[in-house]
C-alpha cells in the first residue's frame, strides 16, 4: 500500500500555508466573505468549503484555482453546470432561461452566503447589461456585488485589504459601465492595476485579469489623449496572455493595438509636445519590426469564423477561458472498484458501518468527506484528495514550477526543461509515488526527444508507472474499453487524471515511434471514449481531454477530428494548440488540389498563430513546409 499523506497536504494546509508566507491574517483573508473562525477550520481540516468559496480565497492569495484537479461530488458538479448554463444563456441572450438559471442556482446552494449573494448580484448584472443594454442598470447590481464581499472597495487606498480576482472583475465591469455612460473612472482604474500588479502572483491569473484592466485603462488613456501609454497597456498585456497560451481576450487587445498605433502614427506626424511624443514614439518602436498585428488578429478572427461558437464573448469582463480540471467522485470509486474487483464490503470496511453507504455513493446519493474520502482513496490505492495539484506538495510555487515546466515542455523548449526539472526534484517529497512518477514521466519525455534510451525500455517502464494507478494493459488495446464485471454487465472504466494523461500520451507517441500507429490509435481512441462516457463535461477537462483530442487527430492525419480540436481549443479561450490543429487539418486538406489556396492561407496564419504563441521551434518547421510546398 502507498504511503498516504494527504492528511498532511490537504487544500487547507495549502491556503494555511500560503496565507503564512505571505503574513496575511484570517481578518484580512476572509473579510467580508466569513470568519477566521471558519477559516481555520478550513485550514485543519475541521471543515470543508465550497468549491467558490476556496476559488475566492485562494484568488485573494493571489492564486489560481486552475493550478489544482477537483474531485466533485455530484452536488457540487451540479452548481458549476448551473452556473455556465447561465453564462450560456446571457451570452446567447435568452432572458427568461438565464432568470431561471439563477432562481435554480439560489435553490440548490447549500448556503446563501456573502461569496453566493455576490455571485447572484453579479449575474443579474450580467443579465442587465448583455440582454437588456441597460449600463445603468448594470452598475446598480454591480456595486450590490461589490458590498457584498468587498466594503472598502471605494475607499482611496486598497493596503490592508485582499481581492480576488472575481471581485476585480466586478470592479472592472462597473468602470465599464461607468464608462459607457460618458462617467471617467481613473482613480479606481489606477486602483485595480495598482493591485494587481501588486497582489495576483500567479502568472496566469495575473495575465487574464490585467488584460481586462489595460483595455480599459487604454480606452481611458486615450480619451484622454494619450494614445503611446494606450498602446503600451495593450502590448504589455498581450504579451502577459501569450507567455500563458491564453486565447481569450486577444482579439479586442489586438483591435485595440492596430487603433491605438494608428493614432501613434498621426500623433508622429504633427508633432505633438514632446512627453506625449516620447511616450508614442516608444509604443510605436515596439510594435514595429518582427512584430505581425494584424496577421495574428485575421488568424484568430478567421478561426472564430470557421470554428467558434456565434454567442461565445470575445470581450466579456466577466466571462474567462477554461482550464479546470474535474473528476466526480462517484465515477473514480466505482470504477476503481470494479476494476480491482473488491468487493462493497471490503471497501466500506473500517470506513463505514454497512457497505450499502457505497452503493449509495455510486448512485450519486450521498458523497464522501474529509478523512472518510482519504481513506477509501488509500484503499483503491491513489493518493489523492479531493482538491489537489498535478504534483503532491503544499507550496504554490511548485505548482507553478510544475507549470512553467510544461509551458517549455509544450515549445519543445527541453533545454530550459532540465534545470527546471532538477529544481522540481529538489523541492517535492519523493516519498510520494506520485511526485516520483512526474518526475519520471518528464525525465522520459526529454530521453525520448533527444534519443537517450531505446524506445522499447522507455515503453516498458512507462506501462509499468501507469499500471501503479490506472487499470489499462497493452492487451487491452486489442478490446473495448469496458469492464467485465460479475453481473454480466459492463462497465466503463474512469477517464484518467492529469498525470496519468500525461503517461499515455507519452505511450501513445512511443507506439508511433516504434512504427505500431495502429495501437497508438487504438489507444487514443480507448481512453477518448472513457471522458465521451464520464458525465463531466469535456471542456472541464482540458489538461487531460484537449491533449488526448489533438494528438489522436493528429497521427489519423484526420481532417474532421482537427475540426473537432478546434472547435474545442477555441470554447477553451486557449491558444496554445491552435496552430499545432490548424496545421494538422492543412496537411489533411492540401492532398485536393482544390484547397490548394485554402490551404496556402492556412499555412501563412499557423506560422502567425505560432509566433503569437512565442513557439519559435514550430513557427520555424511551418515556415520550412511552407516554402517547400507553396514557394513557386
Amino acid at each position: 500500500m502507498k504511503r498516504n499523506i494527504m492528511s498532511e497536504w490537504s487544500f487547507g494546509q495549502l491556503i494555511a500555508n500560503e496565507r503564512k508566507k505571505q503574513k496575511v491574517s484570517g481578518e484580512i483573508l476572509t473579510q467580508g466573505i466569513g470568519t477566521k473562525q471558519g477559516l481555520h477550520k478550513i485550514e485543519i481540516g475541521q471543515m470543508q468549503c465550497d468549491k467558490l468559496f476556496g476559488d475566492i480565497v485562494l484568488q485573494r492569495l493571489g492564486r489560481s484555482p486552475d493550478k489544482l484537479e477537483y474531485i466533485l461530488s455530484w452536488n457540487e458538479y451540479r452548481l458549476e453546470c448551473i452556473r455556465t448554463w447561465f453564462e450560456e444563456c446571457v451570452y446567447k441572450r435568452k432572458r427568461k432561461w438565464a432568470e431561471t438559471a439563477l432562481q435554480l442556482y439560489e435553490r440548490k446552494v447549500p448556503r446563501l452566503g456573502a461569496v453566493q449573494r455576490m455571485y447572484l448580484d453579479r449575474g443579474h448584472a450580467m443579465i442587465s447589461y448583455w440582454i437588456d443594454k441597460d449600463p445603468a442598470q448594470a452598475e446598480c447590481w454591480l456595486v450590490k456585488a461589490l458590498d457584498d464581499t468587498f466594503l472598502q472597495w471605494s475607499e482611496p487606498v486598497w493596503d490592508k485589504c485582499r481581492v480576488s480576482t472575481m471581485e476585480l472583475e466586478n470592479m472592472l465591469a462597473l468602470v465599464r459601465a461607468r464608462q459607457e455612460q460618458g462617467k471617467s473612472e481613473g482613480a479606481l482604474l489606477k486602483r485595480c492595476g495598482t493591485y494587481i500588479q501588486s497582489y495576483i502572483t500567479d502568472g496566469e491569473e495575473n495575465a487574464k485579469i490585467y488584460s481586462k484592466y489595460a483595455w480599459l485603462a487604454a480606452k481611458h488613456a486615450s480619451e484622454e489623449g494619450n494614445p503611446g501609454r494606450a498602446l503600451a497597456l495593450c502590448v504589455e498585456a498581450l504579451d502577459r496572455l501569450r507567455r500563458y497560451n491564453i486565447e481569450y481576450f486577444m482579439q479586442p487587445l489586438l483591435n485595440s493595438i492596430l487603433r491605438y498605433r494608428r493614432q501613434c502614427l498621426l500623433l508622429a506626424k504633427k508633432k505633438k509636445p514632446e512627453g506625449i511624443e516620447a511616450e508614442a514614439a516608444a509604443a510605436l518602436e515596439k510594435t514595429s519590426g518582427k512584430c505581425h498585428y494584424r496577421g495574428y488578429l485575421n488568424a484568430i478572427d478567421r478561426l472564430h469564423k470557421e470554428f467558434g461558437e456565434e454567442w461565445r464573448p470575445t470581450d466579456s469582463i466577466l466571462y474567462n477561458c477554461t482550464q479546470k480540471s474535474y473528476h466526480l467522485d462517484f465515477e473514480i470509486l466505482r470504477a476503481e472498484r470494479y476494476a480491482q474487483c473488491m468487493t462493497q464490503e471490503v471497501v466500506s470496511a473500517g470506513v463505514y458501518e454497512h457497505p450499502k453507504e457505497i452503493a449509495k455513493i455510486e448512485n450519486r446519493r450521498s458523497a464522501p468527506q474529509g478523512r472518510k474520502f482519504a481513506v477509501l482513496m488509500e484503499k483503491l490505492g491513489l493518493e489523492r484528495e479531493k482538491t489537489s495539484g498535478f504534483v503532491v506538495t503544499d507550496s504554490f510555487e511548485v505548482l507553478e514550477l510544475r507549470k512553467q515546466i510544461q509551458g517549455h515542455i509544450n515549445r519543445h523548449q527541453y533545454e530550459e526543461v532540465k534545470p527546471l526539472l532538477g529544481e522540481l526534484e529538489q523541492k517535492l517529497d519523493l516519498g510520494c509515488a506520485e511526485n516520483r512518477r512526474v518526475i519520471h514521466v518528464i525525465q522520459n519525455l526529454i530521453d525520448l526527444k533527444e534519443n537517450n534510451r531505446a524506445y522499447e525500455e522507455l515503453l516498458q517502464e512507462d506501462w509499468e508507472m501507469l499500471g501503479e494507478t490506472y487499470f489499462l494493459s497493452a492487451r487491452r488495446l486489442r478490446i473495448s474499453p469496458e469492464i467485465k464485471i460479475q453481473r454480466g454487465k459492463k462497465q466503463t472504466y474512469r477517464a484518467p487524471m492529469r498525470n496519468e494523461t500525461d503517461l499515455i500520451n507519452q505511450i501513445a507517441i512511443l507506439l508511433e515511434n516504434l512504427g505500431r500507429k495502429d495501437e497508438a490509435i487504438r489507444l487514443y481512441e480507448w481512453v477518448l471514449k472513457t471522458f465521451e462516457r464520464s458525465r463531466v463535461k469535456k471542456q472541464w477537462r482540458y489538461h487531460s481531454y484537449g491533449l488526448m483530442l489533438e494528438n489522436a487527430a493528429k497521427v489519423k492525419c484526420s481532417a474532421e477530428e482537427s475540426k473537432e480540436v478546434l472547435r474545442y481549443e477555441l470554447s477553451c479561450g486557449k491558444a496554445g494548440s491552435l496552430p499545432y490543429n490548424y496545421l494538422t487539418l492543412a496537411c489533411a486538406l492540401k492532398d485536393d488540389s482544390s484547397n490548394r489556396e485554402t490551404c496556402r492561407r492556412m499555412i501563412r496564419d499557423v506560422i502567425h498563430l505560432y509566433e503569437l504563441s512565442n513557439n519559435d521551434v514550430n513557427k520555424r518547421i511551418a515556415e520550412k513546409y511552407y516554402r517547400k510546398n507553396f514557394r513557386k
